[in-house]
């Protein structure tokens, strides 16, 4: 779960830029179960960054701004 694989991305943020909030939950109720110390779940889990500098959280930002887009129907071609 905190060892990086393709493109340096974890589980971590392969489920949040593809918006599975069920597995994200699961994942962070199994890091609890494991104990993992604070600085683990920190650095590794929710700080960890990609080859392009992004975390996980801004991975999930990204998802929920084009949901957000597709439902109010604002397209690319609106945007200044």
């Amino acid at each position: 779960m905190l060892s990086k694989v393709e493109f340096m991305e974890t589980v971590w943020h392969k489920a949040a830029e593809e918006g599975h909030v069920e597995i994200l939950m699961y994942l962070w109720i199994w890091c609890k179960e494991l104990q993992l110390k604070p600085e683990e779940l920190i650095n590794e889990l929710l700080l960890s960054k990609d080859e392009y500098m992004q975390t996980a959280w801004h991975k999930a930002a990204n998802v929920a701004m084009l949901r957000y887009y597709r439902k109010c129907g604002i397209g690319l071609k609106n945007c200044s």
